[in-house]
This record gives C-alpha cells, sequence and structure tokens, in this order.
C-alpha cells in the first residue's frame, strides 16, 4: 500500500494514495471485470461472516437494453459456510439444514431428532406455509429441553435427568 507523507504544522498527516480493495469496504458492482464471459463469477466469502458471500452474475438488462455486473450477497443454508476452494457452501459437521427434512407436510411435523452436540437441543422439521411467497416448505427448528432436561427420541420429548430440578419442581 502506498502513501504520501506531508508534513502540516507540528502535524505529520499520512494520506493514503491507494487503498486495496476489501481493506475497508464490502467489495460493489465495480469490483466485477470482465465482459461477461463467463456470467458468473468465482464467489468471495464474506470476511465479516463466512455463510455469507458475494458473486458476480452477468445482468442483461431490457429496460435500458443493456447488459452489466451485478454483485450479490448470498447466505448458505442454516448450517452452511462458504468454502472459496470449493466455490460451494459447505456443511458444517454436525449441524442438520432444512434439506434434513424430507416429505410432503403430512404430516405437517416430523419426529424431532436430538442434536448430536447436546442432548438439552433438539432438532423439529414443521412444515411452513409463507403467504409472502404463496408456498410451502418445511423448516427445521432448534428447540432446547427445560433446565435439567434432556430430549428422548423414543418418548419425542423431553425428560427429567434424575435428581436434576425442573420448571415444575421450582412452582
Amino acid at each position: 500500500m502506498g502513501f504520501q507523507l506531508i508534513y502540516k504544522s507540528t502535524f505529520f498527516i499520512f494520506v493514503l494514495t491507494r487503498i486495496r480493495m476489501g481493506d475497508l469496504a464490502a467489495p460493489t458492482n465495480e469490483s466485477c471485470v470482465g465482459n461477461g464471459d463467463p456470467p458468473v463469477l468465482p464467489g468471495t466469502v464474506d470476511p465479516d461472516d463466512y455463510t455469507y458471500f458475494y458473486q458476480c452474475f452477468w445482468f442483461p438488462d431490457s429496460n435500458c437494453n443493456c447488459e452489466y455486473w451485478y454483485l450479490a450477497q448470498l447466505q448458505c443454508g442454516p448450517g452452511g459456510y462458504f468454502d472459496e476452494s470449493a466455490q460451494s457452501c459447505m456443511l458444517i459437521k454436525g449441524v442438520p439444514t432444512n434439506e434434513t427434512c424430507i416429505g410432503t407436510g403430512d404430516p405437517n411435523v416430523l419426529p424431532g431428532f436430538v442434536d448430536p452436540n447436546d442432548n438439552t437441543y433438539f432438532y423439529q422439521c414443521y412444515w411452513f406455509t409463507d403467504n409472502s411467497c404463496s408456498c410451502q416448505y418445511w423448516y427445521l427448528a432448534q428447540l432446547q429441553c427445560q433446565p435439567g432436561g434432556y430430549f428422548n427420541e423414543s418418548t419425542q420429548s423431553c425428560l427429567l435427568i434424575k435428581g436434576a430440578i425442573g420448571l415444575t419442581d421450582l412452582l
């Protein structure tokens, strides 16, 4: 990084003459270079949150009868992170995603399963109707048992650990 040294009064002021892209600001559409071939450039991980990444898309715009680059900030699915070398969202081991939920929505709640990293948490799949897009899809929720409890897959409920004090014992 280059700089100029300017003397003014008793202060030395450093003026940056060149700021490398990405040091101070997120990428912009100007970060995308090329003539549109290929129409999608390799993704770049967001340095502030590895579950997001930036990707450049060549966009033909019929309104102006022109073409230009569009920089999109995209997010990996739940439990995922962007791997630049693979150019793909990868699953953080042990974390399920909405794709874990399989079915047509009947029944609208699937059996829960214990979190492999902590048995006081469990996952439950819910069939969700989204009025904003007039669509339906599975939603995977991570839920926590009451204090002193753990999730039992065979009973599909949170059970109290023997000798632990639960919420009902405090009332």
